[in-house]
């Protein structure tokens, strides 16, 4: 799919983590596509960032997030660590909120 997926039709519906995500082919461990990483991408659309251990989580300003664990990248939740159950669109068991500290 590629970078330009993002200018397809129906992305003006999506959520800057949705047309991020969708330019990745959905694939949470794609980190680059057409020479650009997925961490510029993020980077790029003016997220407000956290970092707690091996996890970042991108903030966007329309309140859509992404989250970075390891070798892989989700959708998450704002205001925790955790990536959204891809089954059932919820925090999973183990949600990590975010330390106010």
């Amino acid at each position: 799919m590629g970078m330009d997926n993002a200018n397809n039709t129906g992305a003006e519906n999506m959520t800057t983590a949705e047309n991020i995500a969708n330019s990745f082919d959905n694939d949470g461990q794609c980190w680059e596509v057409d020479g650009v990483t997925f961490t510029d991408a993020c980077e790029a659309a003016n997220p407000s960032r956290t970092v707690e251990f091996d996890k970042i989580r991108y903030e966007f300003p329309d309140d859509s997030v992404l989250t970075v664990c390891g070798d892989g990248w989700d959708h998450g939740f704002l205001g925790c660590m955790c990536w959204r159950d891809a089954d059932h669109g919820r925090h999973g068991d183990e949600c990590e909120v975010v330390s106010n500290g």
